[in-house]
This record gives C-alpha cells, sequence and structure tokens, in this order.
C-alpha cells in the first residue's frame, strides 16, 4: 500500500488533496483526483472541501491506482465489489448447473440446510460454518470452473531454477488454472463432479493459496484481494438459493457445461431451470 502524498494541493476544490503518492512521488492522475472528489462529495453531501478531515491512502495493484476514504468507503472496495460481480456471478452459475446435473448432490445440501436451519427462517451468514457440504460443493466447483482460468501474469524478479528448468530474469508466467485443477496425478477422477472428496481424501484442501493443486484465488502477495468477501457472498446466495427453491431442468434434459472464451470462466449459454418454492410465503416477503 502507498504511502501519503508528499504534494498537497492548496487551492480550489482539491484544496488538502495529495498530489503525489509514494516516496518518490508519483504523480496522481487528474482521473483519480476527480473520482476522489466524487467520492467525498458523494458521501459529505456538500462541495466544501476545507472542512473535512479526509486522509488519503493509495492502493496501487497491476498498475492501476485505486484509493479509499479514511471512514470505510471509496473506490479500493468499490473496484473489489466490482471485480467480484462477475467472477462471484458466473461461479454461481456453474454450481446450480452441476447440482441440476448431479441431483443427488442437490438433494444431499438441501437436507443438509434443512437439519441446520430448518425451514421456518431463512439462512444467514453465520449459519455458513455448519454447511459443510455445501463448502465442499462450492470447492469443487471452483475447482472444476476457476472464476479466472488462466490467471493474471507474473514476472520473474529474479534468474531462478524450477524443477530443473532455468527461469531467467522478466520471464511473464500465465497459470493455467484449469489445467491444475484437472491434474490427474493430483486428482481421482479429476473431470467428475464429487464434492465428497472434500469431506474424505482432500479434506485438508482450501481454496486460500496454501494448496496449489486447487489455487482459484492465486496465492501469496499478489493473490485476490476480495477472497473473503467473495465467498462470504458466494456460500450465503448458494445457501438462500437451494433453501428457498427446488430446481428442476425443463423435459429433465442435462444442463449443457459449455464455457465460452474469456478472462473469465462464463457458461455459454444460461441455464434454463423450473423454480418450486419449497418455504412457506411470509419467507419470501410476500403477503
Amino acid at each position: 500500500m502507498g504511502t501519503l502524498g508528499q504534494a498537497w494541493s492548496n487551492s480550489g476544490p482539491e484544496a488538502g488533496l495529495p498530489l503525489t503518492v509514494g516516496p518518490t512521488g508519483v504523480p496522481i492522475n487528474q482521473a483519480t483526483r476527480k473520482l476522489a472528489l466524487d467520492r467525498i462529495r458523494e458521501f459529505n453531501g456538500t462541495n466544501d472541501v476545507y472542512k473535512w478531515k479526509i486522509v488519503l491512502q493509495f492502493y496501487v495493484h497491476l498498475q492501476c491506482q485505486c484509493l479509499f476514504l479514511s471512514f470505510g468507503h471509496g473506490i479500493y472496495w468499490q473496484a473489489i465489489l466490482t471485480a467480484a460481480t462477475d467472477t462471484t456471478t458466473s461461479t454461481l452459475i456453474w454450481a446450480l448447473a452441476l447440482m441440476l446435473n448431479n441431483k443427488q448432490v442437490m438433494k444431499k445440501a438441501q437436507e443438509e440446510i434443512d437439519i441446520n436451519i430448518g425451514k421456518e427462517r431463512q439462512v444467514e451468514e453465520p449459519d455458513m460454518k455448519n454447511l459443510v457440504y455445501l463448502q465442499a460443493v462450492i470447492k469443487e466447483t471452483l475447482r472444476l470452473y476457476p472464476p479466472v482460468p488462466l490467471w493474471l501474469p507474473h514476472e520473474s524478479t529474479e534468474e531462478c531454477t524450477v524443477g530443473g528448468y532455468r527461469i531467467p530474469k522478466g520471464t511473464r508466467l500465465l497459470l493455467n488454472l484449469s489445467k491444475i485443477h484437472r491434474d490427474p496425478q493430483a486428482w481421482l477422477d479429476p473431470s467428475e463432479f464429487q464434492p465428497e472428496r472434500f469431506l474424505t481424501s482432500d479434506k485438508e484442501i482450501d481454496v486460500r493459496g496454501q494448496n496449489y493443486e486447487l489455487n482459484p484465488f492465486g496465492s501469496g502477495r499478489r493473490m485476490c484481494p476480495g477472497i473473503s468477501l467473495g465467498l462470504q457472498v458466494l456460500q450465503l446466495t448458494l445457501a438462500s438459493l437451494i433453501h428457498g427453491f427446488e430446481f428442476a431442468r425443463p423435459l429433465n434434459q442435462p444442463i449443457d457445461v459449455t464455457e465460452c472464451f474469456g478472462l473469465t470462466n462464463l457458461k455459454a449459454t444460461p441455464p434454463e431451470v423450473l423454480l418450486t418454492p419449497r418455504l412457506s410465503p411470509g419467507l419470501y416477503g410476500t403477503n
């Protein structure tokens, strides 16, 4: 994370805002300053910036300048939310498609929710720690269909040797997560959807960058900063959906699981499903 600016504006509407960031005084571009002012005005409801006591810090990631305000709102968090939207949505769609093609998995996940939550209230975030089978379903979905199948490029800062191969300084590296996650040397039946593997033989494997055979969010200092938020939203949304509705396939045809080419791992066609409420009407916010 960058340090506070060395140069500060002392006139006009940008008074009190830093003009540079970091020990070398990297200039903050005009577009970033405009976004900061717009955000400040949005949360304070006034254009008088002289009265505001605001501390700005700057987070530089992938050569993009993002900033956030000291009172907990701002562009950095907005960037995390924006980046997590399509990846979380695509993973949710993949999970539902896989469960629809494996009805026994859907049934087990719903039974787990019914046992721990019942049908008299909605699922809440604190319930997630008890839904271990649902967590295994999400892990298996992330294994088969990682949100970003080709991880963001990295570059070696110095020459090194990996697995007997000499890696020169400045070498660009792209990780093929789809290939790693389906490596038959690491996984039994690697192309099969088997959430139970994370409750038995692979129960110690997690998605938070400590197990390289399952690494959908990256690892180390450059791993995805929104991992915790993404997992929480994904778990709660999926649990709420399968708790609140019975899912069925039209004409009982298998859901197509063809992928489409892109930076994120999107399903080529949206799944068509039939929904039937499985809770009392009062729990859906209807009269």
